[in-house]
């Protein structure tokens, strides 16, 4: 019998196993070879509709997956909210792969860093795949909202950057520059950004700030340090004025 962890020869129910470690109940890994045997007999069967056959496998290939949920030898379906975290970074890494076909073909990267970023994805995708096969046949998210292709566009320009120990910035540059750009109009477009506005004319300039809060005002003039008795000014004496003359019938 082999493990059905690591496939080793010489496994017995009773022990783990020398390799690595696995042990369970002797009821369920004997199940387990049972229908690991009936799948690899079920396709030299005949005589019997493709239909029915159909069903006979799909009913053992579910018992084989609830035996390996249960033995441990498989992770649990993914929850709603992880399928769709799922989801995502897969839709990342397709979409990774999509871009870079296009940058390759803009000269926008080197042959090296496309192949690197190839495989790197493609390493990545298939285990995400494979857990999602568990996951609930519900309808596939749609990630085609503003705030979605801001995340992606920022999940690129992360992958990117992680290249600098790898390669030359100047391998990868004008795709930087493509994704930099990118992202800076959609910052615009859901308003996390100014947009370049042309100046305001001096009239409207002068009403805003004659309409300035009198807080302000009063919150500036607080600001000017009164001055010390060395810089205060030193009021100038003015001389009398001459009393004047007397009223005579001359000066009449």
């Amino acid at each position: 019998m082999r493990c059905p962890r690591c496939n080793h020869k010489g496994f017995s129910l009773s022990t783990p196993c020398s390799r690595c470690g696995f042990s369970g109940p002797a009821a369920q890994v004997e199940e387990l070879a049972h229908i690991a045997y009936l799948l690899g007999e079920i396709e030299s069967w005949a005589g019997i509709e493709p239909t029915a056959l159909g069903e006979v496998q799909g009913r053992y290939l579910r018992r084989r997956k609830e035996l390996e949920v249960s033995l441990g030898l498989r992770p649990p379906p993914p929850s709603a909210e992880e399928a769709n975290r799922l989801h995502w970074q897969l839709y990342c890494l397709e979409q990774l792969q999509a871009h870079v076909d296009g940058w390759l073909a803009r000269r926008s990267i080197t042959a090296r860093v496309a192949n690197h970023l190839r495989t790197n994805a493609a390493a990545g995708a298939d285990p995400l795949r494979r857990r999602l096969a568990d996951a609930p046949m519900d309808e596939l998210p749609a990630f085609d909202s503003h705030a979605a292709h801001r995340a992606l566009v920022g999940y690129l320009i992360e992958t990117l950057n992680g290249l600098q120990s790898s390669f030359p910035a100047s391998k990868y540059r004008p795709a930087l520059e493509e994704l930099l750009t990118r992202q800076h109009n959609l910052e615009i477009e859901l308003g996390l950004h100014p947009s370049h506005a042309e100046p305001a004319p001096a009239a409207v300039t002068a009403a805003k700030a004659a309409e300035a809060p009198a807080a302000q005002v009063a919150e500036a003039v607080e600001r000017v340090p009164e001055p010390t008795a060395a810089e205060a000014p030193v009021a100038v004496a003015r001389p009398p004025k001459p009393p004047r003359p007397p009223l005579t019938w001359e000066r009449i």
